[in-house]
């Protein structure tokens, strides 16, 4: 029995190292995009939107196309303005008084720290659960997705916003309240939907009401502080000019998976992809209550549920995004953690059918932004459904867990 147990523990031994030189390989990998992330979206977007802002000019109103040229990046023409929250820009503000190039790597060493600590916090957070191999191999699937490919292609900020994320959950398991709801107002302030997760916060936890009331007035307080400090007169610009740019492009894209882009996407195949003002805004208004009763329902089942704080946290975050505006693929990095709940919600289950819908799930996740096949072109609807094949991954993961919670 005692050889038994060194052979396996040398075993393991073995598969850690080889994920580890597998993680490396990945990371050298996608290092070595950075030279070329500078000039294109989103970094690009990024940093000439806050040069604006520094240079003392409305990035909401004024044409950045320009400034694009004159710094030899890629400028779209369906974005013309900045679409980012004033606290956003703030935060590249820094990074923009660089020399582009020097910032973007700057950039990415925030972003790589930051996977490192979405990586290090969920294996703290799920260590007692599941083997240190298992969750190495997933780390490994992780770091040669496509979701975190097209998160360095773009130069995203969602890592940076998942390990805020994972980081207010591990100050919440703390009892660190008020820590975790402020973090949680910060990345809100970043990017407005991490904000769909504030009420868990403030109310997940035995304290008595008047406690709870209390935390929303400070995470309240807190909020009004980062508004008056980004600029309310910024945030009224981003509301009237920015929100316009970001709801038009939700639609009719392909690397959009949220369920009110799917309905959207629906409606424009419907209509051979023109379809008539009416019936876009009604789509439009469609999706964005279908997505807030699809958050309404995780809430639901957490009200209702048992008090297991890891499977709530992780339902949320999984309808947070699913029913959000925008579910671009990049936004999948978020999922790592919730991804890892799953696998400990059905690794002990004696049926096989919650296995292969986790594993499939998680496959789909990874291979998100992989596209469709030409020829189901001729086949609109069948095309955007199976374009939304992350999105009932998303969904699947989410049923999962409120099943176990209810």
């Amino acid at each position: 029995r005692a050889e038994t147990v060194s052979t396996m523990q040398r075993n393991q031994r073995v598969v850690l190292v080889v994920c580890a030189v597998a993680v490396m390989i990945g990371l050298v990998r996608l290092t070595l995009m950075i030279p070329t992330c500078a000039q294109r979206n989103d970094f690009a977007h990024y940093y000439v939107s806050s040069r604006a802002l520094l240079d003392g000019e409305n990035p909401y109103t004024v044409s950045l196309e320009r400034r694009y040229a004159r710094l030899g990046m890629e400028f779209d023409e369906r974005i013309p303005n900045a679409t980012n929250p004033p606290a956003l820009l703030w935060l590249l503000a820094p990074f923009a008084a660089l020399p582009p190039a020097i910032a973007c790597i700057a950039w990415h060493v925030l972003q790589f720290a930051a996977l490192g600590a979405i990586l290090w916090l969920t294996w703290r957070l799920s260590r007692e659960s599941l083997p240190a191999t298992l969750l190495a191999l997933g780390a490994v699937a992780f770091i040669f997705s496509n979701p975190l490919y097209w998160h360095v292609y773009h130069s995203q900020v969602q890592l940076l916003l998942g390990a805020m994320l994972l980081a207010a959950f591990w100050w919440q398991q703390k009892g660190k309240y008020n820590l975790a709801c402020a973090t949680i107002v910060a990345a809100g302030a970043l990017k407005l939907f991490p904000l769909a997760l504030l009420p868990w916060f403030v109310f997940a936890s035995d304290d008595p009401i008047r406690a709870k009331l209390k935390r929303a007035a400070l995470a309240g307080c807190f909020g009004l502080l980062l508004f008056a400090a980004s600029g309310p007169l910024l945030w009224m610009e981003f509301a009237s000019h920015a929100l316009d740019v970001v709801t038009s492009n939700a639609v009719n894209r392909t690397f959009n998976f949220g369920l009110p882009s799917l309905l959207g996407n629906l409606t424009y195949a419907a209509y051979n992809f023109a379809p008539p003002d009416s019936a876009a805004q009604s789509s439009r208004r469609i999706g964005i209550v279908s997505g807030l009763l699809l958050i309404a329902i995780g809430y639901v089942a957490c009200a209702l549920g048992k008090r297991d704080r890891q499977l709530q946290f992780s339902l949320l975050c999984l309808v947070m995004l699913a029913g959000g505006a925008t579910m671009w693929g990049h936004y999948l990095v978020l999922l790592v953690f919730p991804a890892a709940v799953a696998v400990m919600q059905v690794r002990n289950s004696t049926s096989l059918l919650p296995k292969a819908l986790v594993g499939a799930s998680l496959l789909m996740l990874l291979m998100a932004g992989t596209g469709t096949a030409p020829q189901l072109a001729n086949f609109p609807m069948l095309n955007v459904l199976l374009h939304y094949l992350p999105l009932g991954a998303v969904l699947a993961l989410a049923a999962i867990l409120a099943g176990d919670l209810v």
